[in-house]
């Protein structure tokens, strides 16, 4: 795309893990993720709180959880949290999306599906059977979606 001869170019999107050092950029983009859930409807954000469970997770083993960061350039724009555990009912283990918020200039169907591509491969890696995303509208859970794994 040009303008008057000046070459426009977006940066180009990727993943990574998230880091100790995300821990700001995770605490602002969880507050805005907050303000949107049914949770803010009964309970109060506490950034504190958010930081405490954010490094503690990057200590979890990568089959338990994981931080997915959806970046542009140098900053990130978008995460999944996701964990893992094993169910009532046998020795499979299922993997669930705990958090999921890409900034609303930034929320893209590649966005959007570069993220639950990234939740789906690593729940694979972890031996998950099947994978459970939920969907929120007006601050309610919409709809929980779950995708056998193979």
């Amino acid at each position: 795309m040009s303008l008057d001869g000046v070459l426009l170019k977006q940066p180009t999107l990727y993943l990574r893990l998230g880091r100790p050092e995300d821990a700001d950029t995770i605490i602002s983009l969880t507050s805005d993720l907050f303000a949107l859930s049914p949770y803010s409807v009964v309970s109060s954000f506490d950034s504190v709180v958010v930081r405490e469970n954010y490094l503690a997770s990057l200590d979890l083993p990568k089959f338990e959880f994981v931080n997915i960061l959806l970046c542009s350039g140098n900053e990130v724009i978008g995460f999944m949290s996701c964990g893992s555990n094993k169910g009532q009912f046998s020795e499979d283990r299922y993997a669930i999306e705990v958090g999921f918020y890409i900034k609303p200039e930034y929320k893209t169907i590649t966005a959007t599906k570069m993220l639950i591509s990234a939740f789906h491969y690593w729940a694979r890696e972890a031996d998950c059977k099947a994978a459970f995303i939920g969907k929120m509208k007006d601050k309610k859970i919409e709809t929980y979606k779950m995708k056998v794994l193979t």
